[in-house]
C-alpha cells in the first residue's frame, strides 16, 4: 500500500508489509452466525442411519444431510410402526441436519403421525430441533395452501393460435436480425463517398 507523507517537499512512500493483509484472507468469517455451522462437517460424518431397536423406538444417527440421506431414503419408505401407539424417535446421534434431511425427517413424522402414531423426537440438539421446527412450519403452510386449480386442456381454436402467435415471433424475430444486419453494413457504405451509388 502506498501512503503519500505530506510533511517533506517531496512525496516520500512507505510500504507495508504485505503479510498483515495475506493472513486476514486465511481467517474464516462468519457472516451469517448460523449455531450449526461448526457441526456441518459432514465429509467426516457417517451417512445418515437408521435403527428400530423396538416396535415403538427408532434409532437416528449419522448426517442427515442432503449428501447423506440418500442411503436411508428407501429403509425410511418401509419402515412401519404399530398404528395407534406411541412411540420415540432418539436422535442425539445425528452428527448433522441440513434443510434436505430436516425435511426427510419432517415427512417421516407426518407420515407417521397419518398413520396413527403419536411420535416423541428425544435429544436432537437445540439447533437441530430449531432446524426441525422451521421446516415444520414450512410443510404446514404448503399443506395448507390449497393445490391450483388444472387448467382445462386448450381448445383446438387456442392451439391453432398459440401456434400462429409462436410463428409470428419467430418470423419478426429473424426479420429483425435480417435487418439489424443488412443496415448496418449499407450505412457504412453510405457514409463512405461514392459508396452508396
Amino acid at each position: 500500500m502506498l501512503v503519500a507523507l505530506p510533511e517533506t517537499d517531496r512525496a516520500v512512500t512507505h510500504i507495508r508489509p504485505m503479510n498483515r493483509f495475506c493472513t486476514l484472507s486465511h481467517k474464516r468469517v462468519n457472516l451469517f452466525h448460523l449455531p450449526s455451522d461448526s457441526f456441518m462437517d459432514t465429509l467426516a460424518a457417517a451417512p445418515a442411519a437408521i435403527a428400530q431397536p423396538t416396535p415403538q423406538e427408532l434409532a437416528l444417527s449419522g448426517a442427515w444431510t442432503a449428501r447423506g440421506v440418500g442411503a436411508v431414503v428407501q429403509q425410511l419408505e418401509s419402515l412401519r410402526i404399530p398404528a395407534g401407539t406411541k412411540a420415540i424417535a432418539e436422535c442425539a446421534r445425528i452428527e448433522a441436519l441440513d434443510t434436505a434431511g430436516a425435511w426427510v425427517l419432517q415427512k417421516l413424522l407426518l407420515r407417521l403421525r397419518d398413520e396413527g402414531t403419536v411420535v416423541t423426537v428425544r435429544g436432537l440438539r437445540p439447533e437441530f430441533a430449531r432446524l426441525l421446527e422451521v421446516v415444520a412450519q414450512h410443510v404446514s403452510d404448503q399443506a395448507a395452501k390449497p393445490a391450483p386449480a388444472a387448467s382445462p386442456p386448450p381448445t383446438a381454436l387456442e392451439s391453432i393460435g398459440r401456434s400462429a402467435e409462436a410463428a409470428f415471433s419467430e418470423a419478426f424475430a429473424l426479420l429483425s436480425f435480417v435487418a439489424g444486419n443488412w443496415r448496418a453494413p449499407t450505412a457504412e457504405a453510405a457514409k463512405r463517398p461514392g459508396g452508396g451509388r
